[in-house]
């Protein structure tokens, strides 16, 4: 995972340097509404050099978060005073203004965009520094990991007992006495290849997976090989987690390891055709 990854992943970690907003204009110079307050979603789109629909597609994925940096829908009565300074049209219905903080955690979660790169880098160099100034390089190390642990289990979209394994090793790595569960208490789940069989569907788990992705219920990510280069391995997306969970892999704790509810599985099945009305037997 890229370093600047690290905020587009975790929450936690957009929210302690949410607050400066300084660094907009420090990356690029940025123009407001002449409420000298807000921008646009047009001028958002401009600051970031992307397109005015990644900006939209941002919100509509991000709303909750960016509505509580101020981020706010006009209508009625509330567009007047933009009409009338001629901003928006007579017959506009609505208009979203975006203040600066949320300018900024838009920086912080678009992707694509070379401008939102440079605004991360600048946020984490600032938290860098400010951790320099203050911690010794044994806490400031231990919580880079502390925010890294965090952006992992939500990149892997790891289930509680998969964040109780982590948390468990990073208690045992760094000598930690804090007291965990023994357990999550969550559904059972298994392997797509005991599942396969015990439904009788005679396709390899290799082809299984490849109709799983093709639907949208899995994803292949990848991560650094120790021989170099890098190394794929298969990830149960958002869309999917209805269907099963990510475990830790037994084979590497790097990777994580699709697994599936029992009593979803047949309608999994019916989801790819490979169920009793449809099956794709190989």
């Amino acid at each position: 995972m890229n370093k600047s990854d690290a905020l587009i992943e975790s929450k936690s970690l957009r929210e302690s340097v949410v607050n400066r907003t300084d660094v907009l204009d420090k990356v690029k110079k940025l123009t407001l509404l002449p409420d000298d307050v807000n921008v646009s979603v047009e001028m958002a789109a401009s600051y970031y050099e992307v397109g005015k629909e990644a900006v939209n597609s941002l919100i509509k994925d991000n709303r909750e978060e960016l509505e509580a940096d101020g981020l706010k829908v006009l209508t009625g009565d509330e567009l007047m005073s933009f009409k009338d300074m001629a901003i928006i049209s007579k017959k506009a219905r609505s208009f979203t203004i975006i203040p600066r903080r949320a300018l900024l955690r838009i920086g912080m979660l678009l992707r694509d965009s070379f401008v939102a790169r440079a605004v991360r880098d600048q946020l984490l160099n600032i938290e860098a520094d400010r951790s320099t100034r203050y911690d010794d390089p044994g806490l400031l190390q231990f919580k880079k990991e502390v925010f890294f642990l965090e952006a992992a289990s939500e990149m892997l979209r790891l289930p509680e007992s998969g964040k109780l394994k982590l948390m468990g090793d990073f208690n045992k790595k760094h000598g930690l006495q804090v007291p965990l569960p023994a357990y999550a208490d969550e559904p059972i789940t298994e392997s797509a290849t005991e599942l396969l069989k015990k439904h009788g569907v005679a396709i390899q788990t290799k082809a299984f997976n490849l109709l799983l992705i093709g639907h949208g219920v899995l994803e292949e990510k990848e991560r650094p090989s120790s021989k170099g280069g890098t190394k794929l391995f298969k990830s149960i997306t958002d869309a999917g987690l209805v269907y099963g969970k990510n475990i830790i892999s037994p084979n590497n704790p790097r990777e994580t390891a699709p697994h599936y509810y029992p009593n979803k599985f047949a309608d999994l099945l019916d989801l790819i055709g490979l169920g009793k009305g449809g099956q794709k037997h190989a």
